[in-house]
């Protein structure tokens, strides 16, 4: 069983050996593929809904994660327009 100490540690050593190597392919896929960058509707689309979701939570005393209601707004976008 591990301890605390290294169980911090495992965590730390994997998501950062994750980061380097598939973090720049996620970011490309994500900000990319899934919905342009360079439409701003969208992006407001993004940032409305994730904010609404984490104001939400928060005021019911719920646990979220802000990146993954971020993420889920993309995906949620991407599935609207079609992508």
């Amino acid at each position: 069983m591990l301890t605390f100490k290294q169980s911090i540690l495992l965590i730390t050593l994997f998501t950062t050996l994750g980061a380097f190597v598939g973090g720049s392919k996620v970011a490309y896929t994500v900000g990319g593929t899934i919905i342009p960058v360079h439409n701003m509707e969208y992006l407001s689309i993004v940032l409305f809904s994730s904010a609404l979701a984490v104001t939400f939570a928060s005021l019911k005393a719920l646990p979220i994660s802000t990146t993954q209601s971020v993420i889920g707004a993309i995906i949620g976008v991407g599935i609207a327009r079609g992508s």
